[in-house]
């Protein structure tokens, strides 16, 4: 093989694309690879790293299935070879909320069943709400985020099922990512700590796939290492898909 080619290889994004892919297979999920949206924005077509999903059967008593839903990643992969730094803000729970994307069931019942008291966007106070890092890097980090909330916004209205939706950018290339508070002493910025996951909240306009308005809505991006997705999935996940399976589960026995 050629060294240029050799080069490119070792050095390529897929890289952290196919490792993840492996991760998450290994858990259970289902990946689908080379998933193309349309970019109203660009106006052209693009592709999303990774859609991963999972189904959730709903049984009767006898172990039948009788209800299902499914959850949903729209995943963005990013390798970081310089530093990042979040700065955090509060943001209010309606704005949370807002950002907790349920399709074909009826949010306000199914926090009120006890999903409000699970979900990891409530359960923080504060999101990263802008970055700072080298000029090289913007762009690198504006695509890995937006990059989920296009292709979310694009497939949602296209999957007529019972669904949880999230968008969510996995890195590597460094350690955790800088997070700063507001009460963050400018001169002693040596002493801040590194965040492996982090939670990032914006507000985002796009076209309905079905009406052609344009809807604006505040979207939840996790920012999660690599070496932490098994933890999240476990901690953040799994909790509140256990919530949706006890949520049907008491709507079927009524």
């Amino acid at each position: 093989m050629q060294e240029e080619l050799k080069k490119i290889i070792q050095n390529s994004g897929n890289n952290l694309h196919m490792r993840v892919v492996d991760k998450l297979e290994a858990l259970g999920w289902d990946v689908d690879l080379n998933s193309y949206y349309y970019d109203d924005t660009a106006g052209k077509p693009r592709e999303i790293d990774i859609v991963a999903s999972r189904l959730y059967l709903i049984n009767d008593s006898f172990q039948n299935p009788v209800d299902s839903f499914k959850i949903y990643f729209f995943i963005e992969c990013k390798y970081f070879s310089k530093d990042i730094c979040f700065r955090l803000h509060k943001v209010e729970d309606r704005k949370k909320i807002d950002a907790i994307i349920l399709w074909g069931l009826n949010k306000d019942e199914v926090l009120r069943s006890g999903l409000a008291q699970k979900h990891h966007y409530l359960l923080e106070s504060d999101l990263a709400i802008v970055y700072d890092t080298i000029p090289k890097n913007q762009n690198k980090i504006f695509n890995a985020l937006t990059q989920p909330v296009k292709s979310l916004s694009f497939f949602k209205e296209r999957r007529p099922t019972k669904a949880f939706y999230y968008p969510i950018v996995v890195y590597d290339g460094i350690p955790g990512v800088y997070y700063m508070e507001s009460i963050t002493d400018l001169n002693d910025l040596d002493s801040l700590r590194r965040e492996s996951i982090l939670t990032f909240g914006v507000n985002y306009s796009y076209k309905s796939v079905v009406s052609d308005e344009l809807n604006t809505q505040y979207f939840c991006i996790d920012f999660i290492h690599f070496n932490k997705l098994k933890y999240f999935l476990d901690n953040s996940i799994k909790p509140e898909a256990d919530e949706i399976v006890k949520f049907l589960h008491f709507r079927l026995k009524k």
